[in-house]
């Protein structure tokens, strides 16, 4: 049988795993900013970046503090993903930037995880409706127990006297 991260023979990893996506998701938006800077700003040598290395640093800068803050981050790393799997052919990157294009891959699927604005902002509304009065409040919290009588509230089991009430006019 195949085991995945979601049926962890060790159940106590799987409490860790939204912490880690936005461990995961952080540094590497980190290191993404970091190597858009040093493609823009020619670190170490000073000089003026052409237009493909210019496009490429402003996406790998742009797209990392999105990711990092976790601010619309599929769409982020998509871009991210994408700028990085062309950059690694057209201006002959190292073969460790394909591990940054499969992580910002994964965060398109995955999403941005605990630490985010978007978990901020999209945020269901979890507060209670303000009822108004007993009846209100019993429809509301379960439609079929507003119909119940008070004696009908549990259901009767087999040989109790309820069960042997005439339900129709006998």
């Amino acid at each position: 049988m195949l085991q995945t991260t979601r049926n962890s023979p060790i159940p106590e990893l799987s409490v860790w795993a939204p912490l880690v996506l936005a461990i995961l998701r952080i540094v590497s938006a980190l290191l993404l900013i970091d190597q858009g800077l040093n493609t823009l700003l020619h670190f170490p040598q000073a000089g003026v970046p052409d237009a493909l290395d210019a496009g490429a640093g402003v996406i790998e800068v742009v797209g990392g503090v999105l990711i990092a803050i976790g601010l619309y981050t599929r769409v982020a790393a998509l871009a991210a993903a994408a700028e990085i799997a062309m950059a690694y052919g057209a201006l002959d990157r190292p073969d460790t930037t394909i591990l940054f294009g499969v992580i910002f891959f994964y965060l398109v699927f995955a999403g941005p995880g605990i630490w985010s604005l978007d978990g901020r902002i999209h945020q269901p509304d979890v507060r209670p409706e303000p009822l108004r009065n007993a009846a209100a409040a019993a429809h509301h919290w379960h439609p079929v127990a507003a119909k119940l009588r008070p004696d009908d509230a549990v259901p009767p089991r087999p040989g109790d006297d309820r069960n042997d009430r005439c339900q129709s006019p006998c």
